[in-house]
């Protein structure tokens, strides 16, 4: 049995940018390692967290539709988001690995569940293929899809400035939406303590509301190059 817990405490700026508020988190875990048999493991955990303080983003504003004037529609006013200053989220995690002997390889299975008060549901399933490439290459080529609800305060624009809901944000990452992370990782041990890892993956995200514009969603071709010493 594995049991962990963190503690943050931090100080950030509000959307003035000038005064200081408190942003403090709390995490639990509690998991099980297991090994089931000579070439098979099973990782579970789990986790609750707990945020309170100001938990906006300073750097994001919200667009209201009705009742806000905006002098400039070519570059249109917005107001600071609202989130609220408490967030309690859990989340679930299990991992299966089993080497397969006649491709001497392994095969590593996961699955993540997360909920939080915001009201979002995500599920991730993540895949990966470990592919031994004589004594000292390692080829990992792996699959991890992630999918989303909307938090409950999420809008694209906010209905009237004058009667405004008690949270809002316009934050992307609070939407619905999925992604899809594909990728291949080349590991090469130079010594037993020293390794050199290459890594290629490419990653989408798209919107699932139909109303969030695609453009919001980034892509990315991200290209890694590391070593790894061990102690």
């Amino acid at each position: 049995m594995d049991f962990s817990w963190s503690q943050n405490i931090d100080s950030v700026r509000d959307d003035t940018l000038v005064n200081w508020q408190s942003k403090d988190g709390t995490e639990f875990l509690a998991g099980i390692n297991q090994l089931l048999g000579p070439k098979s493991y099973l990782e579970a955990d789990f986790t609750f967290g707990d945020e309170h303080g100001y938990l906006s983003d300073p750097y994001r504003g919200v667009m209201p539709l009705l009742n806000f004037l905006q002098y400039n529609p070519q570059d249109a006013a917005l107001i600071p988001e609202n989130r609220p200053r408490n967030r309690t989220k859990e989340i679930f995690y299990i991992r299966y690995t089993q080497f397969i002997s006649p491709l001497d390889g392994s095969a590593e299975l996961s699955y993540r569940f997360f909920h939080d008060s915001y009201g979002i549901f995500g599920n991730t399933f993540e895949g990966t293929w470990h592919q031994n490439l004589g004594r000292h290459l390692v080829l990992s080529p792996g699959l991890r899809y992630y999918r989303q609800t909307a938090a409950s305060f999420y809008y694209v624009l906010v209905p009237d400035y004058d009667n405004l809901p008690p949270y809002y944000s316009s934050d992307y990452r609070l939407s619905r939406f999925e992604s899809f992370n594909i990728s291949v990782d080349l590991t090469y041990k130079v010594i037993k303590q020293f390794y050199l890892d290459l890594a290629y993956s490419r990653y989408i995200m798209r919107g699932l509301d139909g109303i969030t514009s695609q453009s919001a969603y980034p892509s990315a071709n991200v290209f890694s190059f590391e070593g790894r010493i061990f102690f």
